[in-house]
């Protein structure tokens, strides 16, 4: 059987994932099912795929999906694979949070309406498969976040033990010079730079680190997107935490984080933003002293 995870989605995510285990069926059967079928499927023998991209879902859009479909019903089907005796969602995770919420709230009588979920099956390739799978559906839609898209490659890069960017946009079918800079942005970014492209409070990055108790990154923490940094943004920024840490690597990270509420709070355009970092990454010789540092 596989094993449910529990993705942290807000103050919704328990109540949702005790609903699912509450309907969970013991069995699905695997043979016999088709590549590409659709079927109305059980809530109960769905599980989130371990490789979704999406570590954070807006408990606000599940409320919005829960609304729809006790008013209008279900319009798209999830994607689904057979997996060990029931089926991992490769997309349509927020959906099936939804149907969940609706069944919960539902009347015993209209309980029925919502203890299935339409959902088209596709089959084989693995867990490998499920990554890639769940990386090209959700890259599909416009607001998956830069810093999850970059951790799901570097997901697939590990499973698969590839080298080369080149060979992981082969495999996920996308744009090689994209792959590569969200691959670099994952491996040569701190921790609050991945934060700040999640729109994730930064107050936890504020403070002196010691040797050995370095802030962890926390891609299920919650987000706003109102605050995210992007992408091009962040890699400069990265530059100047690369610096800062070779002045001083206990601080590095805290002084990163005030330059980034700065830039977030006073929305600075990416020409101001290379324009700070180039004179603070300067800052040694006389000639590129520019303004006071933010901090």
């Amino acid at each position: 059987m596989a094993k449910a995870t529990t993705p942290a989605v807000g103050s919704l995510d328990a109540a949702l994932h005790a609903e699912a285990a509450r309907a969970r069926t013991p069995d699905a059967p695997e043979e016999g099912i088709k590549h590409g079928a659709l079927l109305n499927v059980e809530t109960g023998l769905l599980d989130p795929n371990p490789h979704q991209p999406r570590k954070w879902i807006d408990p606000r859009k599940i409320e919005e999906l829960a609304t729809s479909f006790e008013e209008i019903g279900q319009l798209q089907p999830i994607v689904i694979a057979p997996y060990r005796g029931r089926f991992i969602i490769i997309a349509g995770e927020t959906r099936w949070r939804g149907m969940l919420l609706a069944y919960s709230r539902a009347s015993e009588s209209d309980k029925g309406k919502f203890a299935t979920i339409a959902a088209v099956v596709r089959v084989g390739g693995g867990e490998t498969g499920m990554a890639v799978d769940a990386y090209t559906e959700n890259e599909k839609r416009t607001d998956l976040n830069v810093m999850d898209a970059a951790a799901a490659l570097a997901n697939i890069r590990e499973l698969e033990q590839l080298k080369k960017a080149t060979d992981v946009a082969k495999l996920v079918g996308d744009d090689a010079r994209k792959v590569r800079r969200l691959l670099a942005l994952y491996d040569n970014a701190p921790p609050v730079i991945h934060a700040a492209l999640r729109g994730q409070d930064l107050a936890r990055f504020l403070v002196k680190e010691d040797e050995g108790e370095k802030v962890k990154d926390d891609p299920r923490a919650a987000r706003d997107s109102s605050r995210m940094l992007g992408r091009d943004v962040a890699e400069e920024l990265a530059k100047l935490w690369a610096h800062l840490t070779k002045k001083d690597a206990s601080t590095a990270t805290m002084n990163t984080a005030k330059v980034c509420l700065v830039v977030i709070d006073e929305s600075w355009p990416l020409t101001r933003v290379i324009d700070y970092v180039k004179r603070r990454t300067a800052e040694s010789t006389p000639a590129a002293r520019g303004p006071t540092p933010l901090y």
